[in-house]
This record gives C-alpha cells, structure tokens and sequence, in this order.
C-alpha cells in the first residue's frame, strides 16, 4: 500500500523559492536589456554609415562644399554649425535629428590639414562628423565620429576658395595650377586660360599648341569631328572632317596624290674655285633641300615649305 506525504511547504522553503525565482527573472532581464542595447548600437553604426554617405555624396558637390567652407582656414581647425547644398541652403544642422530621428548632429570640424608635394595651399583636411543617438542617456551615446576627406584649394592667406568631398565625384575636381607658378592656368567667368589671367574665348592660350599626329588620308575614327592633329609626314595641320578622315586645313578636293611645294633660297657663293654646280635659286620644287657645288666645296640648304599641289593621272 502506497503513503502519500500531505506536509506543506514551509515559509522559510516558500521564500527561498521566491527568491531564485526573482533571481533568474532579473538575468532573463538583463540579457533582454543588453541584447536590446547592442541591437540599438548596431542600428546606430548602421544609421551612422548611412548619414555620413549622405554628407560625402553631398559635399562632393564642388559648388555645396564651397559654400559650406569658403572663406575658413583649415590650418588650425574649422567647426560649423551646419552643411550647406549647392544653393546656399542648410542641409544638416547641428542639434538636429537626421531623417530617421535615430541620430543627432552634434559637430561638424576640419581638422588634420595636409598640403601636396610640392603645394602650399592645395591638399586635403579630415571632416569629423559629430553623431549620439536619440534619447540614449547610457555611457555610449556618443557615436565615434566617422571621416570624410575634403580636397582643398586656399588662397594666399590660407583661406578655403574650393572644395570637394573625396570618394564620390558628382561635382567634379578642380584645376590643378603649377606649384612654381600659380599663374599657369586660370579658370574666368566659364573661359580657360593657359599662361593668360584674362581669357577673352573659351580657351586662350598664351604660347604655342602641340597636338598629336595623324596621317592624311587616314581614319579617324574613335576622334570628334572638328578635332585636329598634325601630319609630320607632309608638315601639314589636319582635321577630322565628317568624311570620318583626316584632311588637311581648308579641305581637299584633290582626286590624285598631294604632293609637298618649297621654295628653296637665292644663290650663293661657297669659296670654291674650278667649276660648280647651283642648285639653289629660289625655285620652287617637291624636294625639301637644294644643293650648291663649288668644287672642292659642297652645301645642302633648307627649301621652305609653302604648301601643295594635286598632281592627277
């Protein structure tokens, strides 16, 4: 026969099981709070990549990075209170929520200014971008600023002219003037001039124009129409035409073979004595040097290039 044992628990038993049981329940709600707190941390990091995409994309605006810093020195370290667009307007501002409400702007500094070899006043300088998340009062709130590199342009006093965020090119670079002489190249109300302060035509060059070479006659194919090289071969500037050819300056009707012209130098005397041959005389011929004989003496002469015929069948 089987005695079941109908002893209650005591209140000493009671308040141990009480109390293991409070016990357990605040881990279980420790671990629910820190899990919390590192997925509210991995949000924040998440969010914070997204923010500083944002900003870099938008300052790789040439013109919403000029208007941002224009006129600060990074030298020292610059802060602003807000980062502007291409139009003059605040995008982000400081003590303000990023779209999401997860983020706020705390800072925006330019610190770690480095020139390029060879420049004094172009180079590039760190943006620090200040974050904390919303509402969070525990020892992390502040988030690690993330950085973004700003390619700069000063002026003589050190002042920023121009700038734009490394990373991502919407906006384009800027010039590049010479370390040695910053006057090489100028940018002047939509015109560029080379050697020039004031150019008077989209592009003025103040000096000489080297071009590639190209053959006349042959493809040019992979080149607009309207650009031009130089033939070495016949000494002669030519074009793409719409033919989709090289053809030499003015055009070419010609249907048979160009054919080089020079005008070769006057006679003159070499000193010689019994006989002599003068092959230079001022004419005109197909060959670039004349020869003049004065025996025992001799001398080739450069015939001046002064254009060309058609010779057809």
């Amino acid at each position: 026969m089987k005695i079941v044992s109908k002893k209650a628990f005591s209140l000493v038993e009671l308040m141990v099981v009480v109390g293991l049981v409070s016990i357990i329940g605040a881990a279980i709600a420790s671990l629910i709070t820190s899990a919390s707190k590192s997925q509210k941390g991995i949000q924040a990091k998440d969010q914070q990549r997204e923010v500083t995409a944002e900003i870099r994309n938008l300052l790789s605006n040439k013109i919403a990075c000029t208007n941002t810093f224009t006129g600060l020195n990074p030298q020292s370290g610059i802060s602003v209170n807000m980062l502007k667009d291409a139009n003059g307007a605040s995008k982000y501002s400081i003590n303000t929520n990023d779209k999401t409400n997860f983020l706020t702007f705390k800072s925006f500094k330019v610190n770690n200014w480095q020139a390029d070899a060879g420049y004094t006043n172009q180079g590039n300088a760190d943006l620090l971008v200040g974050l904390s998340k919303v509402g969070d009062t525990g020892t992390v709130k502040d988030l690690a600023p993330d950085t973004i590199t700003l390619k700069i342009k000063r002026d003589g006093s050190g002042n920023i002219t121009e700038c734009f965020a490394l990373g991502s090119m919407s906006g384009g670079g800027f010039w590049q003037s010479s370390p040695s002489n910053s006057s090489d190249i100028f940018f002047s109300g939509g015109n560029v001039g080379v050697g020039t302060s004031a150019p008077s035509a989209k592009l003025e060059v103040n000096g000489s124009i080297k071009t590639g070479t190209a053959s006349t006659g042959a493809s040019c194919a992979g080149n607009p129409e309207g650009a031009f090289a130089y033939d070495s071969g016949n000494q002669s500037p030519v074009f793409c035409s719409n033919t989709g050819l090289w053809t030499p300056m003015g055009g070419s009707n010609c249907a048979g073979t160009l054919v080089n012209m020079y005008q070769c130098p006057g006679s003159v005397s070499l000193g010689g004595g019994a006989w002599g041959y003068y092959g230079c005389q001022s004419q005109i011929q197909s060959q670039p040097t004349c020869s003049i004989i004065e025996y025992p003496n001799s001398q080739s002469f450069p015939c001046n290039y002064i254009g060309k015929i058609c010779l057809t069948p």
